[in-house]
């Protein structure tokens, strides 16, 4: 895993690069933790669509597997739950932080920015 800085991007691993101006700041790879996400069944037998807010109240969406995410009760068409999708925090600048998530997210690949204020510590 190589990491570095650049004045065209910032590099944090192979899989994962941050165009300049995406955010600007200083810690990286933080550990696990936890982003609010509503939950409802996916297309596959043990799979979940998931459903978002990146900083700018704009969605996002995208399938995870059960370990990547935690909620109570059983996710029905007719009735998604609230919950928490894994995620690995990248940088943070103020009240914002980009995140890498387990899986690509429909709209915008696996690295997304959202509110500090959405992401939790859940043991």
């Amino acid at each position: 895993m190589s990491i570095y800085y650049a004045n065209i991007e910032q590099k944090i691993d192979s899989n994962i690069s941050i165009p300049r101006g995406v955010m600007k700041g200083k810690g990286l790879f933080m550990g696990n933790k936890w982003l609010d996400c509503t939950i409802s069944p996916g297309q596959f037998t043990g799979e979940f669509a998931v459903q978002g807010e990146l900083f700018d109240n704009t969605g996002f969406s995208l399938f995870a597997t059960k370990e990547d995410l935690k909620f109570e009760g059983k996710p029905a068409s007719d009735k998604p739950v609230s919950g928490f999708i894994k995620i690995t925090p990248l940088m943070q600048e103020n009240d914002l932080q980009l995140v890498s998530l387990p899986r690509p997210t429909l709209e915008n690949g696996r690295s997304i920015t959202v509110r500090t204020e959405h992401i939790k510590e859940i043991c």
